[in-house]
């Protein structure tokens, strides 16, 4: 899949002055080398806050580069785990930075 450029308008302008920007760039990366992703397992990945890290997540599900692929139970009876993955228009994305 090739992704236009209308689709990278929003993520570049909503990005374009991000500190965040590089930390992108690594989630997807790390996201592309595992076939699927908890999202806690991101936090210890990059150098950055869990907060931080599902707001990339849901940032990037907003304009579909990401996807979750199901939810598993917390083996602590809290919030259910999710597990992501990237999507064709993702790795698309990631091409491009790269």
């Amino acid at each position: 899949m090739s992704l236009n450029v209308e689709d990278l308008i929003p993520l570049l302008k909503a990005m374009m002055y991000s500190p965040r920007w590089n930390n992108l760039r690594l989630m997807l990366n790390y996201i592309s080398k595992s076939e699927e992703v908890y999202q806690y397992k991101l936090n210890k990945f990059l150098p950055s806050s869990y907060r931080t890290v599902l707001r990339l997540l849901h940032f990037l599900e907003k304009f579909g580069f990401v996807e979750i692929v199901r939810t598993e139970p917390s083996s602590k009876h809290g919030k259910d785990k999710n597990v992501w993955r990237l999507t064709e228009k993702g790795t698309a994305l990631l091409r491009l930075l790269s």
